[in-house]
């Protein structure tokens, strides 16, 4: 099993696959770079739905006409959910609750999947525990452990986030004020507290903490919304 980000290439991991080897590319593209890589692999499947990957693929299917591509672009699939389509029996046998647990996903992935009600604030659970539980919003491997093997937990740890967020989300859009406008354009400021770390943080004095941060008290950011 290999991370790999969106950009990283497949062919940078030591080892080749072997003859006797499946390779399985999924929530991902292979790269054109990848291709004498993947030559010695058995039999290499793709599942993808990113709609970007198609000009990529088209080029990457001639050059090796035995690659089996189960991607969709054209519908609300993710790659979890195209997984549990093409592998279903297989996967129900071993997942519980196979059905809530991609459903999850999927609407954490692809915003225009509509979920079922019941399942839809337990979707904006899983969605927090993400994003609390990873590095840049990334669904980690302790995340994807935790969904499969105890989702109560998961959805409780999501749920005590989500509101959290929340929280904050309101005491944020308290700080905008409307600064100008004109016509059909607004302008808003955001007033946030902001720590700013220098080089020069000794000369500071009575500005600087202990930590060598220099402290500023409020920081004004523009936005600007053309309505």
């Amino acid at each position: 099993l290999i991370e790999l980000g969106h950009t990283q290439r497949a062919n940078t991991h030591s080892g080749e696959p072997r003859s006797t080897e499946v390779l399985f590319f999924v929530d991902i593209s292979p790269y054109e770079e990848d291709l004498p890589w993947m030559a010695t692999a058995g039999r290499v499947v793709v599942i993808d739905h990113h709609r970007s990957c198609v000009p990529r693929m088209i080029r990457i299917l001639l050059a090796m006409p035995s690659m089996l591509d189960l991607s969709e672009v054209e519908s609300t699939h993710c790659a979890t959910s195209l997984v549990a389509k093409h592998m279903h029996v297989t996967l129900s046998q071993k997942v519980d609750d196979l059905e809530r647990k991609v459903a999850l996903v999927r609407k954490n992935d692809v915003w225009g999947f509509q979920i079922s009600e019941q399942w839809a604030d337990q979707a904006d659970w899983f969605g927090a525990a993400v994003l609390m539980g990873s590095r840049a919003s990334r669904c980690s491997m302790g995340v994807v452990d935790m969904w499969l093997n105890d989702l109560d937990t998961c959805l409780a740890q999501g749920k005590a986030a989500y509101t959290r967020l929340c929280d904050r989300s309101a005491k944020l859009c308290d700080c905008i004020e409307l600064v100008t406008e004109r016509r059909e354009l607004r302008v808003y400021a955001l007033s946030v507290p902001c720590l700013l770390y220098t080089s020069d943080a000794a000369d500071e004095e009575d500005s600087v903490d202990l930590g060598g941060r220099r402290i500023i008290k409020k920081k004004k950011k523009n936005i600007c919304n053309n309505e």
